[in-house]
This record gives C-alpha cells, sequence and structure tokens, in this order.
C-alpha cells in the first residue's frame, strides 16, 4: 500500500495566486494531479493532499488533507506532515508537486517502485526525480523506514532539508518534459 500525495499548499506568490486552484484545461492544477495519481495508484492506496495551514482548497472526499502548521513552510515541511500520515499507515509515500504538470503515472509508479525496491534490498532510499539541472526535491517517494526521521524533523524547514539529503538517495531518471514547474503563468503547458 501506498500514499500518493500533492504538496498543494504554496501561496503561488510569483504565479499570482495558489497555484492547486489555477485552471488547467477543464480542471485545476490540483485537480490534474489528483488524476494523473488515481491513474497510478492500486485499490485500498491513499491518497492526500498538503495544504496551507489557512487555506484549503475543495478537494474529493477520498482524499485526506494534510494540513501545513507553519506559514509559508516550503516543501519541506509539507513532505514530512505526509510523512507523518505515512508512518501512520506503515506505508511508503510518493509525492509530487501542484506545479508539475507534465508527471506521468508511469513515473510515479516508477518512483513508487524503487522506493519498494530499497526497502526490499535492506537499504531504503528516498526515490527522488532526477533530469536536467539535477535532483528535484518536489517529486519523490519516502520509503516507510525512513518516514520517522523525516518526521521527527518535520518542525523545521531546514532540518528536513538537509535530512533529504542525508538519507540514501537513489536518483530516478525522468524525462525533462516531466520536470517542468510551473511557477508562472508564462511557463503553462497550454
Amino acid at each position: 500500500m501506498t500514499v500518493w500525495a500533492v504538496l498543494a499548499g504554496g501561496k503561488g506568490s510569483r504565479y499570482g495566486g495558489p497555484k492547486a486552484a489555477a485552471s488547467h484545461g477543464d480542471t485545476t492544477f490540483l485537480g490534474h494531479c489528483l488524476s494523473v495519481i488515481e491513474e497510478a495508484s492500486e485499490p485500498g492506496d491513499t491518497i492526500a493532499v498538503s495544504v496551507a495551514f489557512d487555506w484549503q482548497p475543495d478537494i474529493p472526499a477520498h482524499c485526506t488533507m494534510v494540513a501545513d502548521t507553519l506559514d509559508a513552510p516550503g516543501p519541506a515541511h509539507s513532505i514530512a506532515r505526509l510523512a507523518q500520515c505515512a508512518l501512520d499507515r506503515n506505508e511508503n509515500l510518493v509525492f509530487m508537486a501542484v506545479d508539475m504538470l507534465g508527471v506521468t503515472p508511469p513515473t510515479l509508479r516508477l518512483l513508487r517502485d524503487r522506493a519498494a525496491a530499497s526497502v526490499r534490498a535492506g537499504r531504503p532510499a528516498v526515490a527522488v526525480a532526477r533530469g536536467g539541472a539535477g535532483l528535484h526535491w518536489v517529486l519523490g517517494a519516502v520509503p516507510a523506514p525512513l518516514a520517522a526521521s523525516i518526521v521527527s524533523n518535520g518542525d523545521s524547514v531546514s532540518a528536513v532539508q538537509v535530512l533529504l539529503r542525508l538519507c540514501p538517495v537513489d536518483a530516478v531518471d525522468v524525462q525533462p518534459d516531466e520536470l517542468l514547474d510551473v511557477n508562472t503563468p508564462e511557463l503553462r503547458p497550454d
């Protein structure tokens, strides 16, 4: 079983508003990401959405909402909050940023499979997407055995960022077009 998650708590200051609610085709950024996750997931998996503590988008009833506890904490804190959700279920966590509109279900499954394989091999590692300029820390997977370490540092954004880099890392090659971060409206793929 897996916890699949969208990092959707950003205020989108460079974008001009929260990206989770921004339109994308006939849906929103968040709606698009959830459809990609739903295609990648399996029955019985959990789908979670990380949201800002003071802003909660509409999410489908079958999704778990995980609120940040800090104002403008950044993605590392959100990953730690989602790791707690996975730890509570003793499951691996696969996460993606809400503005990564090119990510495909096969890539999410690959991240899941690499994290699971690292556990089976006795060497748990955080699976992180790699492409273009390097590692993309907002698209990855945390195996259940590493979740507690990430959670225990969740109140310190810098500690989580350092910890993610200190954990064993399995860099997973991903096609560059899947790694586009839509940080400003001009970068929209549509």
